[in-house]
């Protein structure tokens, strides 16, 4: 018997136009397909369990059911006569677009041996968080409170912008970034 989780999914940008019947129309982008439906993300979102027409160019219109909902992206069970239609379309199209280069890295990242940080948002409440790799130019924070993207922090005794938000942390970028040479495993924030 085949896992869901067994096959990899298949990374695919498309735009989409979706909509919830006699509730909302919106955009999304396609992000990935899987043995647990399509991902997309998008700005508005539906609700769990809704059933969602979608359309995207050189794919056959499909509806289906919400099955996951995250901050910004929903994840659609294909349903109808032709699922596996409509999954060989998406595979083909996916197939077909080419390849994100890997990310080339001005410096290198690593895990410092002191990983434990104080981190204080410009409200001035802070809070304890847990390095997860650090650069000369950034960091990235595992943390149980929210930070705002674009807001500065201190981590440690570093000012830093927060660029990204991920499940569980963040990213942020030094106002000053450090001499390459200067940091290593013994560095502290």
């Amino acid at each position: 018997m085949l896992q869901k989780d067994a096959v990899q999914p298949l990374t695919i940008v498309l735009p989409a136009f979706c909509r919830v019947p006699d509730r909302i129309d919106f955009y999304a982008v396609t992000g990935d397909v899987s043995m647990r439906g399509v991902r997309l993300r998008s700005a508005s979102l539906p609700r769990r369990g809704e059933v969602v027409e979608c359309r995207i160019r050189g794919i056959d219109p499909f509806e289906g059911r919400v099955v996951q909902v995250t901050q910004t992206d929903f994840t659609v069970k294909v349903g109808g006569a032709s699922p596996g239609v409509i999954a060989r379309q998406l595979f083909e199209a996916g197939r077909s677009q080419p390849k994100p280069e890997p990310p080339v890295r001005v410096h290198p990242r690593f895990v410092p041996r002191r990983t434990d940080v104080e981190v204080a948002r410009s409200d001035g409440q802070s809070f304890a968080a847990r390095i997860l790799n650090l650069s000369a130019s950034g960091v990235a924070v595992a943390a149980a409170r929210y930070v705002e993207p674009d807001s500065i922090v201190t981590i440690g005794a570093t000012l830093a912008r927060v660029v990204r938000r991920f499940e569980g942390g963040f990213g942020a970028a030094f106002l000053q970034p450090f001499d390459h040479g200067s940091i290593g495993p013994d560095f502290v924030l």
